[in-house]
């Protein structure tokens, strides 16, 4: 990736990565139900946006590639 980025411009190296993806944004209510989850762990200091990827791997039936303690705190399936 370093030397795509080098060798060619960051622009380049964004359109690589981006080639053959799936972009999607949350919903509205995805963001609500992330809340709640962060409402259920008041000892954890979990992130928004790792409430949301959990949200969404729930919603999209996918696993996540993290090692972060707090997925496994939220009871996420994680891929390893």
């Amino acid at each position: 990736m370093k030397a795509v980025l080098a060798d060619t411009g960051p622009l380049y190296a964004l359109a690589e990565m981006l080639e053959g993806a799936i972009l999607f944004n949350p919903e509205p209510s995805d963001y609500s139900i992330a809340a709640d989850r962060l409402h259920r762990f008041p000892d954890q200091r979990i992130t928004l946006v790792d409430a949301v990827t959990s949200v969404m791997a729930d919603k999209l039936g996918m696993l996540v590639w993290s090692f972060d303690r707090h997925f496994t705190a939220m009871r996420v399936k994680l891929w390893r």
